[in-house]
């Protein structure tokens, strides 16, 4: 499924500290240590400093206000499960929905599989038309998988042009069936950019689980599977001499 997985644990955003209203303490002790030395009349040296702890206490209050903001990007960067360049899944929800699937197989001996699809001409577009036309083209390939597959299924953009699909309760031959079927179809799409088309080229790695498969083994058994294609195919466009 291509949307963020509704049983999530509840997480608490960060506070943001509200603004001052009158100059803080900090920024009266930092006004007189500026003017102690002008030598200025009682009543001028008053003025100055009143104004220059009101200037330096909304500055402070920008700065803190920068500051929450910044903690809140960083707390949504941690605990967002959606990516934002194609509203798929990203590998933190794709990682909670393996874990669910996974307890679920287990549970129930059920079997599914897990496909990797790996877009090699995305590095080459970002290289050549730029990180925008690279972002659209992810968007573009989001849209075919996302299309493809079954509700029940998890898609997810993991890193740069690099896929995962997660398809519980299926048979190892309908899941190849459907992978030859997506690889299909990407390699004949031509994504219009500006003056320009964009071609996709795509690999697919896939293995499949059932009820002792572990998430870290699966990774590291799809990824393996994904590796020994790319070089199957670099060996037929460069046969030894």
């Amino acid at each position: 499924m291509s949307e963020e997985p509704s049983d999530k644990v509840a997480v608490e955003e960060p506070d943001t500290p509200a603004a001052g209203a009158s100059p803080s303490a900090d920024a009266e002790r930092e006004a007189e240590s500026l003017i102690g030395g002008l030598g200025l009349a009682p009543a001028a040296k008053a003025d100055v400093g009143r104004i220059l702890a009101e200037t330096l206490a909304r500055a402070m209050d920008a700065e803190e206000a920068l500051e929450a903001e910044r903690r809140r990007a960083e707390w949504l960067r941690a605990h967002t499960t959606v990516d934002e360049v194609t509203g798929l899944l990203n590998r933190r929800g794709f990682e909670e929905g393996l874990q669910r699937s996974l307890a679920r197989a287990r549970r129930y001996d059920e079997v599914g599989t897990l496909m990797l699809v790996d877009v090699v001409s995305h590095q080459a577009v970002r290289e050549e038309a730029g990180p925008s036309a690279g972002d659209y083209l992810l968007t573009a390939v989001g849209n075919i998988v996302r299309g493809r597959f079954r509700e029940v299924d998890y898609v997810a953009r993991l890193e740069r042009g690099r896929f995962a699909l997660l398809l519980p309760i299926i048979s190892p031959e309908d899941a190849r069936r459907r992978a030859a079927m997506l690889k299909s179809q990407l390699d004949r799409v031509i994504v219009p950019w500006q003056n320009q088309d964009l071609a996709v080229e795509a690999r697919i790695g896939l293995v499949h689980y059932g009820q002792r498969d572990a998430a870290e083994d699966l990774l590291e058994r799809v990824e393996a599977e994904l590796e020994e294609r790319e070089q199957r195919v670099s060996r037929l466009r460069h046969p030894a001499e």
